[in-house]
């Protein structure tokens, strides 16, 4: 029986993201005990959540009945607040279900059928998925051999394709940890067409310690066509609740709100986010954790022959020098969890994120057995 095609055809040739490896999941597959398992994949606060987002879940438990405030007033204004020094004012903000959720908004809003998306490659991948599931189609522009992004080759691929409507740029990049500062993004800025639609991803931004810092919500205010996403999942500790804002041109804020779902950031999240920014205290421990981790990750995995390269990020890439996919189970029966990086074309690649001392202590166990 011939039946109508169910999904656009383009949906044939589009992947599923591969999540990092739940604990519960590799704690049945392997038969360990869930405290015995360094999940290291997936780039999570290993501090846990904010005290005072817990808290402020808790007060918010019962509402549950009742629908979220639609506007996220409280939450926009708590972002006002920590952005005073700005400007920033409702119409520039864009609270969303995660920076995935904003990704998702700007490929049905903006993209026409026929335009295209540029990237830098590799990075975040669901810049791509989001891309191709609406149909449209992205350009790759490959990062300089030490993973550093091009100003040239960007450019050049605008100028020799007029279908590219809109461009990313993750600052810091997951995977690689690479990142821009003020001087390479105003050389940048200065030579993107005015046409061109500028995205900046600084989920990582928090972690960022170098000097002569890119500051994206300049940059999103100053230039229209131009927005800055930001999350809650990283440096607050609320991966989990699914929570993340856009700062940016009043006019695509606004055209991105006649995109969105109704109530699309929930009564948790608007709360924990409100809970998560007046929590300077635990803000200022997930970067020293980071600050002081970062560094002896970094020689522990060299130490075992895993090449690394500079990160602004709680997390490294390594290069493993032989293909990862194979190694993958052997460090899972051992109970640790890392990322593989086949599906960003690094097969040898695998990411790494900062831990507790237990959890690098089962990893450095791991390598050793594995990796002599």
């Amino acid at each position: 029986m011939n039946l109508r095609r169910l999904g656009p055809e383009y949906y044939d040739r589009l992947p599923i993201y591969p999540p990092g490896k739940p604990i519960e999941e590799t704690a049945r597959e392997f038969g360990l005990a869930e405290d015995q398992i360094a999940k290291l994949a997936s780039n999570e606060n290993v501090l846990g959540p904010s005290p005072k987002a817990v808290a402020a879940i808790q007060a918010a438990l019962p509402k549950l009945n009742l629908y979220p405030d639609g506007s996220a007033f409280y939450l926009k204004e708590a972002l006002c607040r920590r952005y005073s020094n700005y400007g920033v004012t409702f119409d520039h903000l864009l609270p969303a279900n995660g920076t995935n959720e904003v990704i998702e908004l700007l490929m049905k809003s903006i993209l026409q059928p026929d335009e295209k998306i540029a990237v830098w490659t590799p990075t975040f991948i669901i810049y791509e998925l989001c891309c191709r599931s609406n149909g449209r189609q992205v350009v790759h522009v490959p990062m300089d051999p030490d993973f550093t992004y091009g100003v040239d080759a960007m450019i050049q691929a605008i100028e020799s394709d007029p279908k590219i409507k809109m461009v990313f740029l993750a600052n810091p990049n997951n995977p690689t940890g690479s990142w821009v500062g003020a001087d390479w993004m105003g050389e940048f800025i200065q030579r993107l067409p005015s046409d061109i639609v500028f995205i900046l991803d600084e989920a990582y931004k928090e972690f960022v310690r170098a000097e002569n810092q890119a500051d994206g919500i300049s940059i999103a205010l100053g230039r229209p066509r131009t927005l800055t996403m930001r999350t809650f999942s990283k440096a607050y500790g609320l991966a989990g609740i699914r929570v993340g804002y856009g700062i940016g041109d009043r006019d695509m804020v606004a055209l991105l709100n006649k995109a969105r779902a109704p109530f699309n950031c929930n009564s948790l999240a608007q709360a924990a986010a409100v809970g998560a920014l007046e929590d300077e205290e635990f803000l200022v421990a997930s970067r020293e954790l980071v600050e002081n981790q970062l560094p002896a990750l970094r020689r522990g995995l060299e130490g075992f022959g895993v090449k690394t390269w500079d990160s602004q990020t709680n997390f490294l890439l390594g290069d493993f020098q032989q293909p990862f996919d194979p190694l993958f189970p052997k460090f899972l029966e051992e109970g640790v969890i890392l990322r593989p990086m086949t599906g960003y074309g690094l097969p040898t690649f695998a990411r790494v994120n900062i831990g507790t001392e237990a959890n690098h202590h089962r990893l450095w166990a791991a390598c050793e057995k594995i990796l002599g």
